[in-house]
């Protein structure tokens, strides 16, 4: 499994595209707080959001990514997946997966990130422009999600 390709596909298709701008809608409304992000594994579309959501906060890339990286210490995918693989094999139409072709599935790299933020810079020249371009939010709905959770700090 291509786990960077992956990451860029996060910041291309029209799918993820759709799920941001119903997030970030969200996210600026006063009544979305408490505010849960998660996904089957919690790491890499809730990374993704998470760094987007850091990104609209004015975080540094360098600290987005060390956050992300936190997942390293609270995530153990890896943990009995040898155990896990027949499981994991029911749930599919085909069977012949072995423990190193899904590792990188349960695993997280600094690197899957950077093909995110990689993709959308080169693609729109940051989170903002992606946000406010193809998830079709306006800058107003991104004041407004900061004004939320940076007064709420």
């Amino acid at each position: 499994l291509e786990m960077i390709g992956l990451y860029r596909r996060l910041a291309r298709e029209p799918g993820a595209i759709a799920g941001y701008r119903v997030i970030f809608e969200r996210l600026a409304r006063d009544d979305a707080y408490p505010f849960l992000v998660h996904c089957s594994a919690g790491k890499d579309r809730t990374g993704v959001v998470c760094a987007l959501i850091h990104a609209v906060l004015g975080v540094s890339e360098a600290d987005i990514r060390d956050d992300f990286m936190l997942t390293v210490k609270h995530y153990d995918g890896l943990k009995n997946l040898e155990a896990r693989v027949p499981q994991i094999m029911a749930g599919v139409s085909f069977s012949d997966w072995t423990v190193e072709a899904l590792a990188p599935i349960f695993t997280v790299e600094a690197d899957y990130l950077q093909a995110f933020l990689d993709a959308v810079h080169e693609d729109h020249g940051g989170a903002e422009n992606f946000l406010t371009g193809p998830v079709g939010l306006d800058h107003a709905t991104l004041d407004a999600i900061r004004e939320r959770l940076l007064e709420a700090g």
